[in-house]
């Protein structure tokens, strides 16, 4: 089994949803577009993994974006030292 899985470069889920992250963010080469597509046709769960990064990725971009021209993203001076200081005891 660990012959075959190397010879046709098969992944396992975990490598799976680095490689769906990965192509959001930088894309990937073919070797990676190949093994994340014979993975995702016998795996669901990452087949919806990715999906669902793609969507989140999406929505995070435009909250980002509308927000970017908003003043209510500007934190005070002060607020922004009670943040330091709350990690800082941690």
């Amino acid at each position: 089994m660990n012959k075959l899985v190397k010879i046709l470069g098969l992944v396992f889920c975990k490598k799976a949803t680095e490689l769906a992250d990965k192509k959001i963010y930088f894309g990937l080469s073919k070797k990676e577009e190949i093994q994340l597509f014979f993975h995702k046709l016998s795996c669901d769960a990452c087949r919806n993994y990715q999906k669902q990064a793609v969507l989140l990725d999406k929505i995070l971009k435009e909250k980002l974006s509308k927000e970017k021209n908003s003043e209510a993203t500007n934190l005070s001076h002060d607020f922004k030292l009670r943040i330091i200081q709350q990690i800082e005891k941690q």
